[in-house]
């Protein structure tokens, strides 16, 4: 079977994510750069692919290509060609990437953060914002363009014609708008304004990056738990009585004074002893690491990260596991009424075990696709079932600041993470919670978890376990 064929018109990250993703599906892909674009050709987005230069407009160089293309990548996420307008194409689909839907024109990285209120919250209070490095903006509007493609050439591969839109427009303000998760919510809630917190989370602590004998290591600690472990890792556990740090709200409001206990201690040890140590307790702490560093990595190494191109170490993607999967359709067709109207995804089952920020995105992103979602989640993995008087209801954003007697599903950032899943508890740590979760994962399509490596496997769910059951299984 011949390649699929992609045809990439422009030259911002968003499109070249999306070029690179397909290419990991095995695409071919061809690259319309304008002559005069100031950028030079990228080696790391732009290895195997045909490159051709244009003068002149953009719709007139497609206008010159062969419409033998299954998919058009419009890359306009800078505004640097133009829209689309109603340009014939030819193509099956066409996956038309803007900076805005409602402001045409050029943008750049900066100003697309600061029109969706992302620069607001970066940088200090007293100090202008500071913009966030690398090609954010693009980054994500590329991750959710590839996103709609795959999505849509399951569903025509699936003989769902009515789940496959022949024209999906993406801008990255709707995007980065979608990323606000505790700013938004907070707003709508109860009126209130997010500050600037320069290298400190606005709302917990520690979450930070500190400095040690060695350079400088990074700490996420989210929960009380981390925050017990954290401080026997520094052998000053008696700090745990101290009132002022019983909670990360008040962590946060008594930063310095906990900062100065915590900084002298990790100014006696090398990152790679606190990496170490933290690892051996559970606690979320890394070096921050060099270029240099993170080129010779072990477990990049080991995982083939890294190929050779022209002199040059490129990041290349691990390619997807060569084995024959049963289409969904095929195993559960869908009626035609059941699919009338439906997004790509309808009667995808996804089971989740996933936690914090990046499985819960994925879960959501599938949902937002009408994939059938279940999440589950730890007992009391949302906090205790009634809050004390006077705790800070901050962290977890509450409507007018209120619990009200239902706490767990009141939590605004629950809510938004969680958006189109449904939601359960399950200790899978116990025979029962097991047992649940291998019946849910054995009528499932799709597993996705991102908890501590082995966490899952431990309990009976790993990607063996499930797959002897369901071979299908993804």
């Amino acid at each position: 079977m011949a390649p699929r064929r992609l045809l990439q018109v422009g030259n911002t990250a968003a499109g070249n994510l999306v070029a690179r993703y397909a290419q990991q599906a095995r695409f071919a892909v061809t690259k319309l750069v304008p002559s005069d674009d100031a950028e030079p050709v990228d080696a790391a987005w732009d290895t195997d692919k045909q490159i051709h230069r244009f003068g002149g407009s953009a719709k007139a160089a497609l206008a010159e290509q062969p419409a033998a293309y299954d998919v058009l990548v419009w890359d306009d996420g800078y505004g640097d060609i133009g829209w689309l307008d109603g340009t014939p194409t030819g193509t099956p689909l066409v996956l038309e990437l803007r900076a805005s839907n409602l402001l045409p024109g050029r943008w750049s990285e900066d100003t697309l953060l600061a029109e969706a209120g992302i620069a607001y919250l970066t940088g200090y209070s007293d100090r202008p914002p500071l913009p966030l490095p690398g090609s954010q903006a693009a980054l994500l509007l590329g991750a959710h363009g590839w996103a709609a493609v795959a999505a849509s050439l399951f569903a025509s591969d699936a003989g769902m014609p009515d789940r496959h839109p022949s024209h999906i427009v993406i801008a990255a303000l709707e995007v980065l708008a979608n990323f606000h998760q505790f700013t938004l919510v907070d707003f709508e809630y109860n009126r209130r304004i997010r500050p600037r917190s320069g290298t400190r989370w606005s709302n917990n602590h520690p979450l930070c990056t500190y400095p040690c004998r060695d350079g400088f290591v990074a700490a996420c600690i989210t929960s009380d738990d981390q925050f017990s472990r954290f401080l026997i890792c520094l052998d000053i556990p008696e700090v745990l009585s101290d009132e002022r740090f019983r909670s990360g709200t008040l962590r946060r409001a008594n930063a310095d004074a906990l900062d100065e206990l915590v900084i002298p201690r990790l100014m006696h040890r090398t990152r790679a002893e606190i990496a170490t140590i933290g690892g051996e307790r559970g606690v979320p702490i890394a070096p921050v690491r060099s270029p240099d560093e993170v080129l010779e990595f072990p477990l990049s190494a080991s995982r083939g990260l890294w190929r050779d191109v022209g002199g040059i170490r490129l990041p290349e993607l691990p390619r997807p596991v060569e084995r024959p999967v049963t289409s969904v359709a095929a195993v559960r067709p869908s009626t035609p009424t059941e699919r009338s109207g439906e997004l790509p995804l309808a009667g995808v089952r996804v089971v989740a075990f996933t936690k914090v920020w990046a499985g819960p995105l994925l879960g959501r992103l599938l949902g937002d696709l009408s994939a059938d979602v279940v999440r589950i989640e730890p007992p009391f993995g949302r906090g205790p079932r009634t809050i004390p008087a006077g705790a800070s209801t901050i962290p977890s954003i509450y409507p007018g600041d209120d619990p009200g007697a239902r706490p767990w599903n009141r939590q605004g950032i629950a809510n938004v993470i969680n958006r189109h899943n449904s939601c359960m508890t399950l200790d899978i740590k116990k025979p029962t919670g097991r047992e649940l979760a291998q019946q849910l994962c054995t009528a499932a399509d799709i597993v996705i978890e991102n908890n501590l490596p082995g966490a899952l496997r431990r309990a009976g769910l790993g990607y063996a376990d499930l797959a002897a059951k369901n071979p299908g299984l993804i």
